[in-house]
Protein backbone atom coordinates (compact mmCIF):
# COMPACT_ATOMS: atom_id res chain seq x y z
CA UNK A 1 0.00 0.00 0.00
CA UNK A 2 1.21 3.57 -0.78
CA UNK A 3 1.93 5.41 2.39
CA UNK A 4 1.70 8.95 0.46
CA UNK A 5 -2.19 8.41 0.15
CA UNK A 6 -2.10 9.77 4.34
CA UNK A 7 0.18 12.94 4.22
CA UNK A 8 -0.95 16.18 4.29
CA UNK A 9 -1.37 17.06 1.30
CA UNK A 10 -3.09 14.11 0.48
CA UNK A 11 -5.73 14.42 3.37
CA UNK A 12 -9.42 14.81 1.91
CA UNK A 13 -12.90 16.04 3.27
CA UNK A 14 -15.78 13.74 2.70
CA UNK A 15 -16.25 15.00 -0.97
CA UNK A 16 -12.77 13.52 -2.02
CA UNK A 17 -11.21 16.89 -2.24
CA UNK A 18 -7.56 16.66 -1.30
CA UNK A 19 -5.37 19.44 0.07
CA UNK A 20 -3.81 19.93 -3.09
CA UNK A 21 -6.66 20.61 -5.52
CA UNK A 22 -8.30 23.34 -2.89
CA UNK A 23 -4.39 24.67 -3.20
CA UNK A 24 -5.09 24.50 -6.68
CA UNK A 25 -8.34 26.06 -7.05
CA UNK A 26 -6.77 28.83 -4.57
CA UNK A 27 -4.01 29.75 -7.15
CA UNK A 28 -6.01 29.56 -10.19
CA UNK A 29 -8.98 31.66 -8.72
CA UNK A 30 -7.83 34.95 -8.72
CA UNK A 31 -6.32 34.23 -12.31
CA UNK A 32 -10.07 33.63 -13.41
CA UNK A 33 -11.51 36.51 -11.56
CA UNK A 34 -8.85 38.84 -13.21
CA UNK A 35 -9.45 37.16 -16.38
CA UNK A 36 -13.55 37.88 -16.07
CA UNK A 37 -12.89 41.33 -15.41
CA UNK A 38 -10.92 41.96 -18.42
CA UNK A 39 -13.47 39.98 -20.45
CA UNK A 40 -15.99 42.01 -18.64
CA UNK A 41 -14.19 45.73 -19.46
CA UNK A 42 -13.22 44.55 -22.91
CA UNK A 43 -16.55 43.41 -23.71
CA UNK A 44 -18.03 46.52 -22.48
CA UNK A 45 -15.74 48.84 -24.47
CA UNK A 46 -16.50 46.88 -27.61
CA UNK A 47 -20.60 47.25 -26.88
CA UNK A 48 -20.29 50.73 -27.00
CA UNK A 49 -18.06 50.62 -30.41
CA UNK A 50 -20.60 48.55 -31.95
CA UNK A 51 -23.42 50.61 -30.54
CA UNK A 52 -21.22 53.80 -32.49
CA UNK A 53 -21.09 51.23 -35.72
CA UNK A 54 -25.26 49.99 -35.78
CA UNK A 55 -25.19 54.04 -37.35
CA UNK A 56 -22.82 53.37 -40.14
CA UNK A 57 -23.57 49.37 -40.69
CA UNK A 58 -27.01 48.15 -38.36
CA UNK A 59 -26.50 44.60 -39.12
CA UNK A 60 -22.80 44.73 -38.99
CA UNK A 61 -23.16 46.69 -35.45
CA UNK A 62 -26.10 44.50 -34.03
CA UNK A 63 -23.72 41.62 -34.79
CA UNK A 64 -20.87 43.23 -33.75
CA UNK A 65 -22.64 43.84 -30.18
CA UNK A 66 -24.36 40.17 -29.96
CA UNK A 67 -20.32 39.11 -29.70
CA UNK A 68 -19.70 41.86 -27.38
CA UNK A 69 -22.29 40.20 -25.14
CA UNK A 70 -20.83 36.65 -25.20
CA UNK A 71 -17.59 38.13 -24.54
CA UNK A 72 -19.16 39.83 -21.46
CA UNK A 73 -20.95 36.76 -20.28
CA UNK A 74 -17.83 34.76 -20.94
CA UNK A 75 -16.64 37.13 -18.53
CA UNK A 76 -18.95 36.77 -15.86
CA UNK A 77 -19.08 33.03 -16.39
CA UNK A 78 -15.04 32.72 -15.75
CA UNK A 79 -15.45 35.41 -12.89
CA UNK A 80 -18.34 33.35 -11.44
CA UNK A 81 -16.30 29.98 -11.42
CA UNK A 82 -13.15 31.87 -10.12
CA UNK A 83 -15.12 32.93 -7.31
CA UNK A 84 -17.20 30.06 -6.66
CA UNK A 85 -13.27 28.60 -6.35
CA UNK A 86 -12.19 30.80 -3.53
CA UNK A 87 -15.68 30.46 -1.85
CA UNK A 88 -15.51 26.59 -1.79
CA UNK A 89 -12.29 26.51 -0.59
CA UNK A 90 -13.37 28.90 2.10
CA UNK A 91 -15.95 26.67 3.37
CA UNK A 92 -16.09 23.15 1.43
CA UNK A 93 -19.32 23.59 0.03
CA UNK A 94 -20.17 20.68 -2.37
CA UNK A 95 -23.14 23.05 -3.82
CA UNK A 96 -20.34 25.89 -5.10
CA UNK A 97 -17.92 23.60 -6.08
CA UNK A 98 -20.74 22.46 -8.37
CA UNK A 99 -21.48 26.18 -9.58
CA UNK A 100 -17.69 26.60 -10.19
CA UNK A 101 -17.88 23.66 -12.52
CA UNK A 102 -20.62 24.55 -13.95
CA UNK A 103 -19.76 27.82 -15.21
CA UNK A 104 -16.48 26.59 -16.05
CA UNK A 105 -17.91 24.25 -18.57
CA UNK A 106 -20.05 26.70 -20.18
CA UNK A 107 -16.90 28.82 -20.63
CA UNK A 108 -15.03 25.99 -22.48
CA UNK A 109 -18.47 24.90 -24.74
CA UNK A 110 -18.77 28.58 -25.75
CA UNK A 111 -14.80 28.53 -26.33
CA UNK A 112 -14.90 25.61 -28.17
CA UNK A 113 -17.74 26.75 -30.71
CA UNK A 114 -16.04 29.89 -31.02
CA UNK A 115 -13.25 28.16 -31.89
CA UNK A 116 -14.63 25.81 -34.77
CA UNK A 117 -16.37 29.38 -36.25
CA UNK A 118 -13.72 30.95 -36.46
CA UNK A 119 -11.89 27.95 -38.05
CA UNK A 120 -14.84 27.47 -40.27
CA UNK A 121 -14.36 31.04 -41.76
CA UNK A 122 -10.83 30.90 -41.85
CA UNK A 123 -10.95 28.31 -43.97
CA UNK A 124 -13.85 29.90 -46.11
CA UNK A 125 -12.09 32.85 -46.27
CA UNK A 126 -8.92 31.26 -47.22
CA UNK A 127 -10.45 29.62 -50.38
CA UNK A 128 -12.25 32.72 -51.20
CA UNK A 129 -9.58 35.12 -51.10
CA UNK A 130 -7.41 32.26 -53.35
CA UNK A 131 -10.30 32.19 -55.67
CA UNK A 132 -10.30 36.28 -55.71
CA UNK A 133 -6.28 36.16 -56.39
CA UNK A 134 -6.50 33.70 -59.09
CA UNK A 135 -9.27 35.64 -61.43
CA UNK A 136 -7.59 38.88 -60.73
CA UNK A 137 -4.86 36.87 -62.16
CA UNK A 138 -6.19 36.24 -65.26
CA UNK A 139 -6.57 32.36 -64.31
CA UNK A 140 -3.14 31.81 -64.69
CA UNK A 141 -3.18 29.49 -61.70
CA UNK A 142 -3.65 25.70 -62.03
CA UNK A 143 -6.90 24.27 -61.20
Amino acid sequence: MNDNLLDDNHNSDNSGITNNMKASMRATAPWMKFLGILFIVIGGIYSIISILAILGSPLGGLLSLAFSALYIYMGYLIFKSGSDYSSYVGNSNTATLESALKNQKMWWTITGIMTAVVIVITIAALIFGGSMINELGGGRFPR
